[in-house]
């Protein structure tokens, strides 16, 4: 295996960990907050507010350092349309990730505390979020299906 390989391998399961991660997070939230007890609710909020430091930030991080490892070390440029669109996308979600989602899972767990897990106020902040990371999710799979067919 050449060192190219080695960073695409490594950039396609950090890709992996990313969207499968952020789909299944979603799933289980649209779920809990649909039905769940009060208890339920307020272990994911606390989750959510844990999650994204220690696994979402890691993981998309991962995929853009393997990302532009592969383009230095392989047959790829910076001027590649993929690899263009690639980088934008991620500046993007880590741009919307830092500036509203990770506020937002702070407010989540502050409002948990104060008015409690099952209260309007979190069921529809936590919508809001929800609404964004679908469509959140829905980009990455676009530039999923960007980075494997190449169509540029």
């Amino acid at each position: 295996m050449t060192l190219y390989e080695l960073f695409v391998v490594l950039h396609v399961f950090s890709a992996i960990a990313w969207v499968g991660g952020a789909t299944y997070d979603t799933f289980i939230g649209k779920r809990v907050f649909a039905g769940a007890g009060s208890e339920t609710r307020e272990f994911l909020t606390g989750f959510w507010e844990w999650i994204g430091g220690h696994y979402f930030i890691p993981v998309s991080l991962g995929t853009v350092i393997f990302g532009i490892a592969a383009v230095i070390e392989g047959p790829w440029s910076f001027s590649d349309p993929f690899v263009s669109i690639g980088l934008g996308v991620f500046i993007l979600l880590l741009i919307n990730g830092l500036a509203y989602l990770e506020p937002q899972t702070k407010k989540i767990a502050a409002e948990v505390k104060e008015f409690g897990a099952d209260s309007p106020q979190v069921t529809q902040r936590v919508t809001r979020v929800l609404n964004v990371s679908i469509f959140e999710i829905s980009v990455l799979y676009a530039l999923v299906f960007v980075m494997v067919v190449k169509p540029f």
